[in-house]
């Protein structure tokens, strides 16, 4: 059985598929490019954390957010992230 990753492993594939999806991209197409991108099986991504949200959801929250952080994406607040350009 393949190990979810950690918010840290996930943050680097985060930034990668927003650039590969045009440097824009929602929260819910990041997901899913993520997924594809790593090959997860869908009874890893699908393990509920609490209510409706699954872990998997909830660890790329944070993997985002540790991008966010380090100044290499940006959130307008409508699920939409994108890069930020140096």
């Amino acid at each position: 059985m393949t190990k979810l990753p950690s918010p840290s492993e996930l943050a680097p594939v985060v930034v990668e598929v927003i650039k590969e999806l045009g440097g824009t991209a929602h929260f819910k197409d990041i997901e899913k490019a993520v997924v594809k991108k790593l090959g997860l099986p869908t009874e890893i991504t699908s393990q509920i954390r609490s209510g409706k949200r699954t872990e998997f959801a909830y660890r790329l929250s944070w993997a985002r957010t540790k991008c966010k952080s380090e100044g290499l994406i940006t959130n307008s607040g409508s699920g939409i992230w994108k890069l930020v350009t140096s």
